[in-house]
């Protein structure tokens, strides 16, 4: 996975959401194609706060602007983590009635051979 949080505005929240799209492992191609989505909306957001920044050097006029986009910058990285931990337990529900699906064809085949 490439790095695409490169403003390190929040690092917790920046270490969290790294540490559970390596958790989630994402093979899935839906999974992809709505990280795909977040992954441009946050890249447009970190691309913002630099144009705001450089020009806040030139003109303070720019400082609430600036501040808006921190700020949306934030609740974006806030989203992504919230539908990662959704995601999570999405797939932590599937594994484990996966686990129990083997485990009742485990429990059938041992009745049989008793049988």
């Amino acid at each position: 996975m490439e790095d695409f949080l490169k403003l390190n505005l929040y690092p917790q929240l920046t270490r969290k959401i790294k540490y559970l799209i390596k958790k989630i492992s994402p093979q899935d191609p839906d999974f992809q194609k709505d990280f795909q989505k977040i992954k441009e909306a946050i890249k447009i957001l970190e691309e913002e706060i630099r144009n705001y920044s450089s020009k806040l050097r030139y003109s303070p006029q720019y400082k609430e602007e600036l501040e808006n986009s921190k700020k949306k910058y934030e609740k974006c990285l806030m989203l992504t983590l919230k539908w990662l931990k959704e995601r999570q337990e999405w797939l932590n529900e599937k594994r484990k009635l996966a686990r129990e699906k083997r485990k009742l064809a485990r429990e059938k085949r041992r009745n049989k051979t008793i049988l």
